[in-house]
């Protein structure tokens, strides 16, 4: 694998699992606690396993 970015600042990578609709509440808190331009995005998943899925939405409020 080619390197064609580096940064002179390291990084850290959130990933953030949680239920539909939750997008705008998680990107407010992001931006009260980064005082920085970054990336904040949402990925659509297609399928999880159930019991994943059932454990999720049982601790998601």
């Amino acid at each position: 694998m080619k390197i064609i970015y580096t940064t002179l600042n390291s990084e850290v990578v959130l990933i953030i699992k949680t239920i539909e609709g939750k997008y705008k509440e998680i990107e407010t808190v992001i931006k009260q606690h980064i005082n920085f331009d970054n990336f904040i995005g949402e990925l659509n998943v297609k399928q999880i396993n159930s019991n994943f899925k059932s454990w999720l939405l049982g601790i998601v409020k």
